[in-house]
C-alpha cells in the first residue's frame, strides 16, 4: 500500500548531503573512484558500483538523483562522484536560503535563476573559458530590486567598507550609463554577481613584467591567453614605484645610459595602456605618489590604495590569485592557508584542470600529460594519443630553458579555434660542435612543427625524409587529479610523507598516484626514480592506450541544473508502507 510523502527543500538537501558525504567516504584519501570507457561500454570500479547499490536501497529521491548521475556516466564515461558532490554543494546553497525565506519563495527564485543560468552556460563556457565547479553558478541569492543595494550587499560580504563603496559606485555608474533598460541592468548585474569568481581571473605582478589583456587580468604572457579572455574591468598592482629613481629596473639596465628615466617613461606608458584596454580600477596596498595620482586622474582610472593586507588577501583569494612565487616555495603553514585550489578550464570542448602560480609563465594542465624523455633520447620513438595538450611530467614544472636555442617555441600555442595545440618543449643543448648543434636545431624545428598541429600525427620533412613526430600521452577523467592532489596534501599535513617539502613535490606525488592507479602499478616502483629518462623507461610500456579525456564541464553543470530543477519541483512522492 502506498502513501503520499511530502518533501521539503530541507529534506531534499539533506538527502543530497547524506549521499555526497557517503561518496566522500568511499573516495577516501587514496581510493580514486573512476568509471572509464572501455570498448564502447562503461565499466565501473567496485567503489563506483557501491555508490549505485547504496542508492538503490536508499530514499526515493536518491533513486532520482542516481538515475541522472548514471545517465551522465553512461554518456560521458566520467565517474559519478564529481557529479554528486557538486549537486550536494548546490543543494546546500538552496537549504541555506530556506532558513531565511519561505519555501515557496525559494522554489520560485531558484527555478528562475536556474533558467537564467542554463541559458547563459554556453556563453559562460565559450567566452570566459574557465570555471571552478565548486564555486561558480552554485550560490543562489534572492534578487533585490534596488540596483545599488544589490551591488552593495554583494561587495560588503567580500571587501572592507571603503573598497565596497568605491566598487559599488564604479559598477553602478557603469551599468546605469551603458544600459538604458533597468531590467537589463538587473540581469547584467545578476550575471556579474553569480559568476564573479569565474570572471575574475589571474593578476600577476609586478607591472614592469606585465602586459594587460582584455579581461580581469594583468598577466606576464598575453600571447598565451589573449584569445579567450575578453572584457576589461580591474587590475591588482604590487610594488608601485614612488619616484623615477626608486623604480625597479628592467633587464636592460646595464646597456641603458638613462635607465631610471626611461623606465619611468615605460611605466607611464603602461598606465596609458591600461586605460586603452578599458581598465577603470586599480587596487593596491601601496601608497600612490602625487605623480601617479595625477597620471591616473588624467587617464580616468579609479585608484583604491593603502588597502590593508588582510583585505588585499581576501581580494586576491576571490580573484583566484595564488600567493606562491615559485613552485619550489616551501609548504609552510602560511602558504598552505592561502593556497588556492586547482580549477577547471574549458578550452574548446575539453575540460582541463590548471594551476597558475604568481610569477610563473605557464599553465599546468595535468589532465593531459606528455610522457617523454629528452629529444635526443626518444626522437626515433616519439608518438602520441594526446591531441589537446602536450606536457612532460617534470617539464611542466621548471625544466631548464636557458640553453634552448630555438627560443620561439611558445609556452602554449593556441589555435584559431581557441584550443591549446601544444605546450612548451625544452631541451638542454650540449654544445658538442656545430654539426651536432645544427642537427639538434633541425630536430627542434621538426618538433616545433609537430607541436603546432592539433591532430594526432604531424608529418614533417627533414633532410629529405618524412618524420612522424607526436607525443605519447595520457588523459584521465575530471576530478581524479584533484583527489590525488588533496590526498598528497593531506599526507603532508598529517606528517605521513617526509619527501613532500614544496608545491612541486605535491604535484609530483599527485601525478604519480594517478598514473599508478590508472595502470595498477605500485607507487613504490617509482619512488626510487632519480631522473626523468629513467622514469620514462619505467612507464613507457604502460601508456599504449590512454584513458579518454574528460568531457566538458559545461555538459555536467547543465545536467546538474536540470536535476536541481526536477528536485525543486518535487513537493511529494509516493512511498510504500
Amino acid at each position: 500500500m502506498a502513501s503520499v510523502q511530502y518533501l521539503s527543500l530541507e529534506k531534499i538537501a539533506s538527502v543530497c548531503d547524506d549521499l555526497g558525504s557517503w561518496v566522500e567516504g568511499i573516495v577516501g584519501q587514496h581510493s580514486l573512484v573512476m568509471a572509464v570507457s572501455s570498448t564502447g561500454r562503461v565499466t565501473f570500479t567496485k567503489a563506483a558500483s557501491r555508490v549505485l547499490a547504496f542508492a538503490e536501497q536508499g530514499h526515493p529521491v536518491e533513486k532520482v538523483i542516481m538515475k541522472a548521475a548514471s545517465l551522465h556516466t553512461e554518456t560521458t564515461g566520467d565517474g559519478c562522484e564529481v557529479f554528486l558532490l557538486l549537486l550536494r554543494e548546490i543543494l546546500r546553497g538552496v537549504a541555506a536560503l530556506v532558513r531565511t525565506s519561505s519555501e515557496a519563495e525559494v522554489r520560485g527564485t531558484v527555478l528562475r535563476e536556474i533558467s537564467f543560468l542554463r541559458s547563459s552556460l554556453p556563453v559562460i563556457f565559450a567566452n570566459i573559458g574557465n570555471t571552478f565547479a565548486c564555486s561558480s553558478c552554485v550560490f543562489f541569492r534572492p534578487l533585490f530590486k534596488e540596483l545599488e543595494g544589490l551591488v552593495s550587499t554583494f561587495f560588503s560580504t567580500k571587501f572592507s567598507g571603503i573598497v565596497s563603496k568605491r566598487l559599488t559606485q564604479l559598477i553602478c555608474d557603469f551599468l546605469s550609463g551603458s544600459i538604458p533598460d533597468s531590467v537589463h541592468v538587473i540581469d547584467s548585474l545578476t550575471y556579474l554577481i553569480l559568476n564573479f569568481g569565474v570572471l575574475c581571473s589571474k593578476a600577476i605582478s609586478p607591472l614592469r613584467e606585465s602586459a594587460v589583456l582584455k579581461g580581469f587580468v594583468l598577466h606576464y604572457n598575453p600571447s598565451s591567453s589573449a584569445r579567450f579572455l575578453e572584457g576589461g574591468c580591474f587590475v591588482v598592482l604590487h610594488n608601485i614605484p614612488q619616484k623615477s629613481n626608486n623604480i625597479v629596473l628592467s633587464m636592460d639596465v646595464e646597456t641603458d645610459p638613462h635607465p631610471a628615466a626611461h623606465a619611468w617613461k615605460r611605466f607611464e606608458d603602461k598606465f596609458k595602456y591600461l586605460k586603452s584596454q578599458e581598465v577603470s580600477l586599480i587596487l593596491t596596498t601601496d601608497v600612490f605618489s602625487d605623480a601617479l595620482e595625477s597620471l591616473c586622474i588624467r587617464c580616468g582610472i579609479v585608484v583604491i590604495s593603502r588597502i590593508a593586507k588582510e583585505v588585499m588577501d581576501n581580494i586576491l583569494n576571490l580573484c583566484n590569485i595564488t600567493p606562491f612565487d615559485l613552485l619550489q616555495d616551501c609548504l609552510v603553514a602560511e602558504n598552505l592557508s592561502r593556497f588556492e585550489t586547482l580549477e577547471s578550464k574549458v578550452i574548446g570542448q575539453v575540460s582541463f584542470v590548471y594551476l597558475m602560480s604568481t610569477n610563473t609563465k605557464g599553465f599546468i594542465l595535468p589532465h593531459h600529460i606528455i610522457l617523454c624523455a629528452s629529444v635526443e633520447e626518444i626522437w626515433e620513438d616519439y608518438h602520441s594519443e594526446c591531441i589537446n595538450c602536450l606536457k612532460t611530467v617534470r617539464q611542466w614544472l621548471d625544466y631548464p630553458t636557458k640553453h634552448l636555442k630555438l627560443s620561439n617555441i611558445s609556452s602554449h600555442s593556441i589555435s584559431p579555434s581557441g584550443a591549446y595545440s601544444g605546450c612548451q618543449h625544452t631541451a638542454v643543448c650540449k654544445n658538442k660542435g656545430s654539426e651536432h648543434e645544427t642537427k639538434f636545431q633541425s630536430k627542434l624545428q621538426v618538433l616545433k612543427c609537430a607541436l603546432s598541429d592539433t591532430g594526432v600525427f604531424e608529418h614533417c620533412t627533414t633532410n629529405g625524409k618524412n618524420a612522424s613526430a607526436c607525443v605519447l600521452g595520457v588523459a584521465y577523467p575530471a576530478g581524479v587529479f584533484e583527489l590525488a592532489f588533496k590526498a598528497a596534501l593531506t599526507d603532508y599535513c598529517d606528517g605521513k610523507c617526509s619527501s613532500i617539502r614544496t608545491l612541486r613535490d605535491v604535484l609530483d606525488s599527485a601525478l604519480l598516484t594517478v598514473l599508478c592507479k590508472i595502470w595498477g602499478t605500485p607507487l613504490s616502483n617509482f619512488n626510487e626514480v632519480n631522473n626523468y629518462v629513467e622514469f620514462y623507461k619505467k612507464i613507457k610500456h604502460k601508456a599504449i592506450v590512454p584513458i579518454e579525456p574528460a568531457s566538458s564541464k559545461e555538459l555536467m553543470v547543465c545536467r546538474i541544473l536540470l536535476l536541481v530543477q526536477q528536485l525543486i519541483r518535487m513537493d511529494a512522492i509516493l512511498s510504500a508502507r
